[in-house]
C-alpha cells in the first residue's frame, strides 16, 4: 500500500452446506487512507567542534553527524541549548538537506549543547540525538 492513498475493502461470508458453497452479500465498504505516523530513527554520531575567532572571521561551531538511512528523509533540524538537560531552540533553516551545520551565532567562551533530529516527508520528527557538548574557544591572538 501507499501512505495517503485511499483503499476500499468489503467482506463476504462463505458457508459450506454439503458440497455447496454459499456467499453472503458484500459488507458495507470500509474506506481506509493510511498515513505515515512513524518517525525516522534518531541521527547518530553528532560531533561538534568550536572554531575560535580570528581577525577575519568570528567564532563558530561546526556540526556533523551520520547520514540518515531513511528512504523518505526530508531533512534535519538542529537545536542548541546552554544546558545539557534541555532541548534548546531550533537554529538554522527549517530543514537542512545535508548532515552538517555551521553555527556562526555563538559567543566565544560559552559552552553549548547541540542535538539533531531527522524529519521525514510526512513531517514526522525523530527522537533527538544524544547531545554534543562544545566550548567555543576565545579569539586566537
Amino acid at each position: 500500500f501507499e501512505f495517503g492513498k485511499s483503499y476500499v475493502y468489503v467482506a463476504r461470508t462463505v458457508e459450506r452446506f454439503g458440497s455447496n458453497l454459499f456467499e453472503s452479500a458484500d459488507s458495507l465498504p470500509a474506506i481506509v487512507t493510511p498515513r505515515d505516523i512513524f518517525p525516522p530513527a534518531e541521527p547518530l554520531g553528532l560531533m561538534a567542534a568550536g572554531i575560535p575567532a580570528t581577525e577575519q572571521t568570528p567564532a563558530y561551531v561546526e556540526l556533523t553527524w551520520a547520514i540518515s538511512p531513511e528512504a523518505d528523509l526530508a531533512g534535519y533540524r538542529v537545536y542548541r541549548s546552554e544546558r545539557e538537560d534541555a532541548q534548546g531552540e531550533q537554529i538554522g533553516p527549517a530543514l537542512l538537506l545535508s548532515p552538517a551545520f555551521h553555527d556562526n551565532s555563538v559567543t566565544a567562551g560559552r559552552v553549548y549543547f547541540y542535538r539533531v533530529c531527522a524529519v521525514d516527508q510526512s513531517g514526522n520528527e525523530s527522537p533527538l540525538s544524544s547531545p554534543a557538548r562544545v566550548e567555543v574557544p576565545p579569539r586566537e591572538p
